[in-house]
């Protein structure tokens, strides 16, 4: 914590870059599940601590043989962070064209483009004065090159 820069920045965007969405699904597969958009997401929240909003980033190669799978990923995304981007947007976008159409019908604002961090900062630092604690977290090993 005393070493952290969360709170010097308005978001923090982690690789989340795995084929397999949700632990779930890795449990089905007989895969780690902290190799997952799922577990990245959740491990980019809890290491950010409500000082920045926490977006995973998701890489739209892992889906090129699993195209069906990119909508789990997104699921596992917004369910564990505050937002998402998809690297490389530009790469084989034609593909999968429909999905995003479906997954994003409302404009929305960016969380850090609105000023609800400082309420979400307060909320945090009242929590800590008043001794709250984080729940156990279980220690869920990604992979290297993968950020979370």
């Amino acid at each position: 914590r005393k070493a952290g820069f969360a709170q010097e920045i308005d978001f923090l965007i982690t690789g989340c870059y795995y084929p397999v969405a949700t632990m779930h699904q890795a449990g089905l597969k007989a895969k780690p599940p902290g190799r997952t958009v799922e577990a990245g997401g959740l491990i980019t929240n809890r290491v950010v601590r409500d000082q920045t909003w926490a977006y995973a980033g998701i890489m739209l190669s892992d889906y090129a043989k699993n195209p069906s799978m990119l909508e789990s990923a997104l699921q596992a995304a917004v369910a564990t962070t505050q937002g998402i981007m998809v690297f490389d947007y530009s790469h084989d976008i034609a593909n999968h064209w429909d999905l995003f159409k479906r997954a994003f019908t409302s404009p929305a604002q960016a969380p850090h483009q609105t000023d609800l961090l400082s309420l979400v900062r307060a909320r945090r630092a009242e929590w800590d004065a008043n001794g709250y604690k984080d729940p156990p977290f279980p220690l869920l090993q990604g992979a290297p090159g993968a950020g979370f």
